[in-house]
């Protein structure tokens, strides 16, 4: 497959909406059995947070050993604390001057990165992903839980991957 020059503020603006889109996202709470005491409002929260957290650690993953790792990192992880700006300026008013979204992302990276550093050699931290992530919805023994934030992850990952390798990424282009 032949692959295209994007320019950096390009590529990051698509990696951007790969972290804010809500299809997938949708699709699971969808799935979620109706009655089992799980609030979709906190598994549609809980989503979005992995969500935006596995594209960025997407990133950094694929471009390991590359230049363009921290290039790009920066310019996403700016361009998502720009969104967080505006989402805990838009709830303030209904949850209080305290609310800080990209402190949030920071708080569950920190979960996340804690939880799969627990094991070793771990060939697919969704392993690891999923039961955390059923547990930030209130139970972490839910079978349909873990398996959404599985699924969350590793189909974020798959979108940052397909991405990255369809694309030679411009830095020079800004």
């Amino acid at each position: 497959m032949e692959r295209k020059a994007a320019a950096l503020d390009d590529s990051v603006e698509i990696l951007v909406n790969f972290a804010l889109d809500r299809n997938d996202i949708l699709k699971l709470i969808k799935g979620k059995p109706e009655n089992d005491g799980i609030s979709p409002v906190t598994m549609e929260y809980e989503l979005q947070l992995l969500k935006i957290l596995t594209i960025g650690w997407g990133i950094s993953y694929f471009f390991e050993n590359t230049p363009l790792k921290n290039v790009v990192l920066e310019s996403f992880w700016n361009r998502i604390n720009e969104l967080s700006k505006s989402i805990s300026a838009a709830l303030t008013p209904s949850l209080g001057n305290g609310f800080d979204y990209f402190s949030i992302l920071k708080q569950r990276l920190d979960l996340y990165v804690k939880e799969i550093g627990k094991v070793s050699n771990l060939s697919d931290p969704g392993i690891m992903v999923g039961p955390l992530f059923a547990k930030l919805c209130g139970d972490e023994f839910h079978d349909y839980l873990i398996l959404s934030g599985k699924a969350a992850f590793h189909l974020s990952l798959g979108d940052v991957k397909k991405y990255l390798e369809s694309v030679v990424i411009d830095v020079h282009e800004v």
